[in-house]
């Protein structure tokens, strides 16, 4: 079982630094706190924090579930998440369910008996009533995926209008003369569907069409599984819009590989705002929330329901910004919708 000094020796940190990353992440430098995060992630210490905080029964701790700590938005999302905590002398339990229901699920049953403040889960997941029973009724959870489980008690969620979010995607490709549109996903069972239903009920009403590529989270797999997708399937694509932002990056190394262009013979947009996206000749064209600011609306909605601020039906989050931000891998400039 890993611990503590095993962190701080695979990540080249002291155990202070590997601590305070784990407790006080705003006061670590990026680059040490992106190390121990991976580290924590692939040796998973996070579970070793949890069983602590079970036996010393910690009252004033929130944890953390996300379905990774590499991924840019899941990044963004944590740190959001350690901003708003530690400022509120919180302390944070962070652990990878790798997005499975099971771990979900085993998790949230653990930190019923762990008198901890409140939950926070990021899930690709949906969660039925007959699931209520690995929720803490003592305490709130706060979806912030959304749309996740509307009928459990104690369970909040942010409004994230997926459907709404994929037809405006669509009817911004329409706009540029691209209609025929391949929605790259990392799983058909994740509530990012919801983006391609948006996406498809729009696309047809003006005869264009759209298919699914399942393809991973990474450039790598992304890259592959779009060569693959291009080569067997008979679909005739001038867009791709990605779940994720590295997935869009792989998408791009594949048209740059086949000399094919971007924007003139397919446009490219990805959902979800991180920093990779701006990395990129041309930039990518996004849609869709940033994960720093759902972590900062979630954590905040989950502190006032604490405090009994507003109540089992109170004050709704505050909005996220899920603006459309055009730049050059649909269109030759740059601008904001």
């Amino acid at each position: 079982m890993a611990t503590l000094k095993d962190v701080a020796k695979e990540a080249g940190v002291s155990i202070a630094t590997a601590s305070r990353v784990l407790n006080n992440p705003d006061k670590v430098a990026s680059k040490s706190r992106k190390k121990v995060l991976e580290v924590v992630e692939r040796l998973g210490y996070s579970s070793n924090l949890m069983a602590k905080s079970l036996r010393q029964e910690k009252l004033n701790a929130i944890a953390v579930l996300l379905p990774n700590f590499s991924d840019p938005f899941f990044a963004q999302m944590h740190q959001g998440i350690a901003d708003v905590l530690s400022s509120n002398g919180y302390l944070m339990i962070s652990y990878s369910t790798e997005g499975i229901q099971t771990n979900e699920l085993d998790l949230l049953s653990k930190v019923k008996s762990a008198g901890i403040s409140g939950v926070l889960i990021y899930s690709p997941n949906r969660f039925e009533p007959d699931t209520s029973g690995a929720f803490y009724q003592k305490a709130w959870t706060v979806f912030l995926s959304g749309n996740n489980a509307k009928r459990i008690s104690q369970v909040s969620e942010i409004d994230i209008d997926r459907k709404k979010i994929g037809s405006e995607a669509a009817d911004y490709l329409q706009r540029e003369g691209k209609n025929r549109v391949v929605y790259m996903i990392d799983s058909l069972k994740s509530i990012d569907m919801d983006y391609f239903a948006g996406l498809q009920e729009t696309l047809m009403k003006k005869n264009g069409a759209c298919e699914i590529c399942v393809a991973g989270r990474s450039l790598e797999d992304a890259f592959r599984k779009l060569q693959n997708y291009s080569v067997k399937q008979n679909f005739s694509y001038n867009a791709v819009l990605t779940q994720y932002n590295t997935q869009a990056i792989g998408a791009l190394s594949y048209f740059r590989e086949k000399r094919i262009e971007v924007p003139e013979s397919v446009a490219l947009m990805s959902i979800g705002n991180t920093v990779l996206s701006r990395l990129t000749t041309p930039q990518i064209t996004i849609i869709g929330p940033n994960g720093y600011q759902l972590g900062v609306l979630g954590t905040k909605y989950l502190l006032e329901k604490i405090c009994g601020e507003g109540g089992s039906n109170g004050n709704k989050p505050g909005e996220v910004d899920t603006r459309l931000i055009i730049r050059g891998s649909t269109y030759a400039g740059d601008g904001i919708a």
